[in-house]
């Protein structure tokens, strides 16, 4: 097994973190960062090339399988640790000690001016890579070097045997709101192997995930040594050597595949869809006998959405908690207002749960669950299969016992998901009570009630 050198690579980091500080693209420090790069480079035996933008370097050995890479600039009010002084120096060193044969290692520039260097990179593949059709996976390490390993921009390509390829030698988490959103947007994604993925190459992002999903520091100037975990490198590392080294790497699907990673475990399509399919039959039965009651269901629903996102609203804009530091960095990066937002999520989630449930029980559905969970099902299902599978495992439940149509969007309302969302820009908490129509499924009855009715 390749020993690494954890010491020397957090060496790297303090050089660029405290010896340079922040890096904007075009500044002095960034030309700096730029020299010393290129000459560890050279040390290690490769022979950087700059492409079209001073300090975009690239440098690879046979064939170029593999391309890795992490961007050194940074925004200029951070001297940026963990954005991306981590995932650089994690080059560097596995630079200096691969085995592998067929690499190349990138260091795009301008990264935070809107992937610029990257996007030359791909425009000018031709200029630098030993062949282009041999480059099978572009990797993208940003955010490297704390909590917990992750992975996002599975896009839809990533077949079954792309992605049992990929857990074969790395085993990053994957979070299953990442992979809906990779897979709807994946013209979002932020890092640099989105300039890759645009030109049809097969690419993923690998970062790291506190408890909370996100990285508190983001863009801040506390983003400093002290928020490095050593500790979280050698399993990066490694897990990377692993897979520079394959040579058994799948090429990518032609089309959309609908394999998706639950924890550890590479779900097979077809489950995907006999999960669509057993839902969807699981109500063929209620829809001439239940239709109209449960259409004025949907109507009674929306009155206890309405109330539970107006809880939730009070709890989350009028500065009912204090700031937390989560909020500021939201502020700072994405605009998003900070009224005490990311404590109050918590508590106004289970009031307006309360609220929602006490509605439903003054109102009395007399409706299906079952089939208000088809409302949401078949349109999911068009947009993507796995957007919709949750919704599917909750229109089976819902035939026993209603309120278990809940499984289907509770995922979406957890107070953790809806955080992370705000916090990366995606759903601020002005639109949170949105979230609360995956609540209108549960509004209905399950067997018994109906069974009842029906004797």
């Amino acid at each position: 097994m390749t020993q690494f050198n954890i010491e020397r690579l957090i060496e790297d980091i303090r050089w660029l973190v405290e010896d340079i500080g922040p890096r904007p693209y075009g500044s002095q420090n960034a030309n700096l960062a730029a020299i010393g790069i290129e000459r560890r480079l050279q040390d290690a035996g490769w022979k950087p090339q700059t492409i079209q933008m001073y300090g975009n370097l690239v440098a690879c050995r046979g064939n170029g399988s593999v391309l890795l890479l992490a961007h050194p600039d940074t925004v200029p009010s951070s001297p940026g640790a963990l954005d991306n002084a981590s995932g650089v120096a994690t080059l560097l060193e596995l630079a200096r000690k691969t085995t592998a044969k067929d690499l190349c290692l990138a260091f795009p520039t301008a990264e935070e001016n809107g992937l610029l260097g990257s996007r030359q990179l791909v425009t000018y593949i031709n200029k630098w890579h030993p062949d282009p059709q041999q480059l099978k996976v572009v990797v993208s390490l940003d955010l490297v070097g704390h909590g917990e390993l992750s992975i996002t921009g599975l896009n839809k390509k990533w077949s079954e045997n792309n992605l049992r390829w990929l857990y074969g030698h790395i085993h990053p988490h994957s979070e299953y709101g990442y992979q809906a959103f990779s897979r709807l947007l994946p013209s979002h994604e932020r890092s640099d192997h989105l300039s890759f993925v645009e030109k049809g190459y097969m690419g993923f992002h690998l970062l790291g995930r506190n408890d909370d999903g996100i990285t508190s520091f983001y863009h801040r100037p506390e983003d400093d040594l002290t928020q490095i975990d050593a500790a979280s490198f050698t399993p990066l590392l490694e897990g990377l050597e692993s897979l520079v080294n394959s040579s058994d790497i799948p090429v990518g699907s032609a089309g959309s595949t609908n394999s998706i990673i639950l924890g550890n475990t590479v779900l097979s399509g077809w489950i995907i869809w006999l999960l669509l399919i057993i839902g969807i039959l699981s109500s063929l039965d209620l829809w001439f006998s239940q239709w109209k009651n449960t259409l004025i269901d949907f109507g009674k629903a929306l009155i206890a959405v309405l109330g539970a996102g107006l809880i939730l609203y009070l709890f989350t804009l009028f500065s009912i908690f204090p700031q937390t530091q989560e909020e500021l960095t939201a502020a700072m990066s994405m605009g998003i207002k900070s009224t005490g937002w990311w404590q109050g999520s918590t508590y106004g989630w289970v009031i307006a749960l309360a609220t929602f449930f006490g509605i439903r029980t003054v109102l009395k559905p007399k409706g299906s669950a079952t089939l208000l969970t088809m409302f949401f099902l078949l349109p999911m299902a068009y947009i993507d299969p796995i957007l919709a599978a949750p919704m599917a495992v909750g229109a089976i439940l819902a035939r026993l016992w209603g309120p278990l149509a809940l499984i289907g969007g509770l995922y979406w309302l957890q107070p953790a998901i809806m955080r992370e969302l705000s916090f990366h820009g995606l759903v601020p908490p002005i639109y949170w009570p949105l979230l609360f129509l995956f609540l209108i499924p549960s509004f209905g009855l399950g067997r018994i009630k109906l069974n009842e009715k029906k004797a």
